[in-house]
């Protein structure tokens, strides 16, 4: 057989080695699947594994729910620096 052959494509990641690619739990990965989040297909032989061309969009709308929530955070804590700030002064 050819090393060609036994290469997967670099289209094609394993829920385990997405996960380790994200930095997350492979838990979540798997959760992410059962629940229909993202498109997944399965081999014969039964394993799960992911198109990364289907996972762009689910994958940006989750790094944009991060930074919004950051930020939120963010501006929850400058308001309390602020409120803190006008108590010392009075």
């Amino acid at each position: 057989m050819a090393e060609s052959e036994n290469q997967t494509p670099n289209n094609i990641v394993t829920p385990v080695a997405l996960a380790k690619e994200l930095g997350i739990k492979p838990q979540l990965v798997f959760n992410w699947v059962r629940n229909n989040k993202v498109p997944s297909e399965r081999c014969v032989c039964g394993h799960i594994y992911l198109l990364r061309d289907q996972l762009t969009d689910f994958l940006a709308a989750r790094d944009e729910r991060a930074a919004e929530k950051e930020a939120r955070i963010a501006a929850e804590l400058a308001g309390e620096e602020a409120d803190e700030d006008e108590s010392v002064a009075v």
